[in-house]
């Protein structure tokens, strides 16, 4: 997540604790946020964008 806030300039929060998931892999920097979002999701994050502030929520 703090590459994610690098690269897009967003802040992350955690709507609760900070889940246990633990990701491995390789992600193109071209790819946009909404793409990114969208491949986290299928493993079971859940995300709200509200401007510049992504929120992973249970």
């Amino acid at each position: 997540m703090k590459q994610l806030e690098r690269w897009y300039d967003i802040d992350v929060v955690y709507e609760k604790n900070i889940p246990a998931f633990a990701f491995g892999g390789k992600m193109e920097r071209n790819l946009s946020l909404q793409q990114v979002i969208r491949i986290l999701e299928i493993s079971k994050v859940h995300f709200r964008l509200d401007g510049k502030t992504l929120t992973v929520t249970p």
